[in-house]
C-alpha cells in the first residue's frame, strides 16, 4: 500500500531533492520509496495469529519471531515503527478473520 510516507532512509534533507518532484517521475525508478504498511508484518503476524488459534505455544513462538522481523526492519532503516505496528495490527485482524471464517465454514 502506498500512503505517501517517505521511508526513514530516504529523507529529503539527506538526498537534497524534492519528494513531490520524484513522485511525478513514475516511470523512473528512484531512491524515494513511499508506503505506509509493511507487508512483512501483515503476513507474519497474520500467520502467527492463525497458528496461535490452533496451537498456543507455537503461536507465541511465531509472534516472537514476527516481532523480531519487524524490529530488524526498523533497525535496518526500511520502515518506521508505525509501519510495523499498523502492519502487525492489520495482520492479526486478518488472521483472526481467517480463523473465524474457517470455523464458520466448517460448522
Amino acid at each position: 500500500m502506498n500512503f505517501f510516507k517517505v521511508k526513514p532512509t530516504c529523507s529529503v534533507e539527506d538526498n537534497k531533492y524534492d519528494v513531490w518532484t520524484e513522485i511525478k517521475k513514475t516511470k523512473v525508478k528512484t531512491k524515494v520509496s513511499l508506503y505506509f504498511l509493511n507487508c512483512y508484518s501483515i503476513s507474519y503476524f497474520g500467520l502467527s495469529s492463525v497458528i496461535y488459534f490452533f496451537n498456543k505455544k507455537l503461536g507465541i513462538l511465531f509472534f516472537i519471531i514476527s516481532a523480531l522481523i519487524g524490529i530488524s526492519r526498523i533497525y535496518c532503516g526500511l520502515h518506521w515503527p508505525s509501519d510495523i505496528l499498523v502492519g502487525a495490527v492489520v495482520g492479526v485482524f486478518v488472521g483472526w478473520l481467517f480463523v473465524r471464517l474457517l470455523k464458520k465454514a466448517s460448522v
